[in-house]
């Protein structure tokens, strides 16, 4: 019995190495996995992978493509605002020639013209900024998921059509200055001569008691050349 014991613990004594080699090298595994749920703990939780279905980073990515293209939306919007201020504006700076009067004063005019211009190119300019922008970002949201690109493109579209519309009443007003400004310029040359002929006016009056005394002047002249004429004769 006393041999067949320690045959038995001798048998018993090489399985029990192997348990204690798994456990020392499950150790590291355990410390690895540990650092990495502390890191995960730190940045706010376990990383996340794109699964087959998409998984949560699908959905993070959707989620920033919405607020990316709403935020698209919200400055064509206020483009497109700006510009239909503009058109108030250029409908206050027609005001004077809608009076009802034939012709406007001319300085009055003059001023009237040259504020319609410089809102008509102002207005202008915001209409090109505008377009340009978003045919931009319609090109980047195409790229998005269909959840963030079509209500953006609606958007878009919408807003193109408020500017086209606000562009061709602006056409329409570069139109009417173009030919209020050449009734200007035409009612300026008009000033003009009708000055012109007020100085020379002034002029002829002031040369007029000159030109009175150079008359009685060859008026005396020529008499005394008659007396002389007479009197030459008379002694002959």
């Amino acid at each position: 019995m006393p041999s067949a014991e320690r045959s038995s613990r001798a048998a018993a004594a090489p399985r029990a190495r192997p348990a204690a080699s798994c456990t020392a090298s499950a150790a590291p595994r355990a410390a690895a996995s540990a650092a990495r749920r502390s890191v995960a703990a730190a940045s706010g939780g376990p990383p996340r992978a794109r699964g087959p279905s998409g998984g949560e980073l699908d959905a993070d990515t959707d989620q920033r493509e919405r607020v990316v293209s709403e935020g698209y939306v919200k400055e064509a919007t206020a483009k497109t605002v700006e510009i239909e201020a503009g058109i108030d504006k250029v409908n206050a700076a027609e005001l004077p020639f809608l009076k009802g009067l034939e012709v406007l004063p001319l300085k009055e005019a003059q001023d009237t013209i040259t504020e319609s211009e410089k809102v008509a190119t102002d207005v202008s300019k915001n209409v090109t900024d505008a377009r340009n922008y978003i045919a931009a970002k319609s090109l980047e949201v195409k790229k998005f998921a269909e959840a963030a690109t079509k209500p953006a493109v609606e958007e878009f579209t919408k807003l193109t059509e408020r500017i086209n519309s606000a562009a061709s009443k602006l056409s329409q007003f570069r139109k009417e200055t173009e030919g209020r400004k050449k009734s200007v310029q035409l009612q300026e040359a008009g000033d003009k001569v009708e000055k012109a002929d007020e100085e020379v006016k002034k002029l002829a009056e002031a040369i007029e008691p000159l030109s009175k005394d150079r008359r009685l002047e060859g008026r005396k002249a020529l008499a005394s050349q008659r007396v002389l004429s007479e009197a030459w004769v008379a002694g002959v």
